[in-house]
């Protein structure tokens, strides 16, 4: 049996709240979206070491200018 197009949108609908419902019903908070940076910074926190210094070479101008921003 094939679903009628209505049907079908109220499933997507629904499909978009799944995850907030399954926390509701679990009484487990729901997480804010994460921001840009923290995903770049979660994801650059597993490169390899190596992976890392090629980061940093590609980078170093912006590097360079936050570090002097600091002092």
């Amino acid at each position: 049996m094939t679903e009628t197009l209505p049907t079908a949108r109220r499933a997507d609908a629904c499909a978009d709240n799944r995850e907030v419902e399954i926390n509701l019903i679990q009484k487990h908070p729901v997480l804010a979206p994460s921001k840009p940076w923290e995903k770049l910074s979660e994801q650059f926190s597993r490169l390899k070491a190596s992976e890392q210094r090629q980061f940093f070479q590609l980078h170093e101008d912006a590097i360079v200018a936050w570090l002097a921003a600091r002092k």
